[in-house]
């Protein structure tokens, strides 16, 4: 877990530069694969009851490639902009961050007991910052239509005669 004790801040920004696990950060089940450990840098400081976070996110992560299907690595580089806001009194945790949130240009979380939970935004922040498409480079040729083979420079064009279709008996037959 990654709390942090808001008692111990004051309005000078701390920094938290450091590794943490894909387990410390709830990732194995998140459905990608980390390689190695997730480094954060952050500038955490307190403003009254607010904690804002701010900083980023770096990490290697294992994809596939939408258009040939290979495996590489991808550096996850990804940016952290949070405002904390304590849950008060008998109101609820949602309906106070709600009234706060249009404050800040950032994104609002809750914390309670005096601690800031920083793993789920931690998590959402890797797992957002993954691309819909990942390509493994920017001129992927992706596979060859023919026989799933990867187009690339080894890859020769195919001689064979196209294959028959569901009407070549029907072409033969009106050719006669």
């Amino acid at each position: 877990m990654l709390p942090i004790n808001v008692l111990g801040l004051n309005e000078n920004p701390i920094s938290l530069d450091g590794d943490f696990s894909p387990r410390e950060l709830d990732l194995q089940d998140a459905d990608l694969e980390v390689v190695g450990p997730v480094h954060l840098k952050l500038a955490i400081q307190r403003l009254g009851d607010k904690v804002h976070i701010r900083g980023s996110v770096t990490s290697e992560i294992r994809l596939a490639c939408s258009r040939c299907l290979a495996d590489f690595n991808f550096s996850l580089v990804t940016t952290l902009d949070l405002v904390a806001l304590p849950v008060g009194g008998e109101a609820r945790p949602s309906q106070r961050v709600e009234e706060n949130a249009e404050e800040e240009d950032a994104s609002v979380m809750a914390y309670e007991h005096d601690q800031v939970n920083l793993v789920p935004e931690v998590r959402t922040a890797i797992i957002l910052g993954v691309p819909m498409k990942p390509l493994c480079a920017e001129d992927c040729p992706g596979l060859c239509l023919e026989c799933g083979e990867r187009l690339d420079a080894s890859h020769r064009p195919h001689t064979d005669a196209a294959p028959e279709g569901p009407f070549s008996r029907l072409k033969k037959f009106l050719d006669q």
